[in-house]
């Protein structure tokens, strides 16, 4: 589960340069918030969503390894 997270935060970052793409998001963000420009508005959302995906992945990775290291699957009797 913690790499598909980090996995979504890589597939953010790639699609970011996909122009066509930028520009769809722009106009939708253009039109859904008015009161701000669209392109700090994705870049405040794309930090967001890379920062959350991120840290995500990497509380599961932390959890899963002390959950692995109290059970005793290392080999410990």
């Amino acid at each position: 589960m913690a790499e598909i997270l980090l996995c979504g935060a890589v597939t953010v970052i790639a699609l970011t340069g996909i122009e066509s793409f930028v520009l769809l998001l722009n106009r939708w963000l253009a039109s859904a918030i008015p009161a701000y420009d669209p392109v700090m508005t994705m870049l405040v959302l794309v930090v967001v969503v890379i920062g959350a995906l991120t840290l995500g992945g990497i509380s599961l990775k932390v959890w899963a390894r002390r959950a692995s290291e109290g059970s005793g699957a290392a080999g410990d009797p």
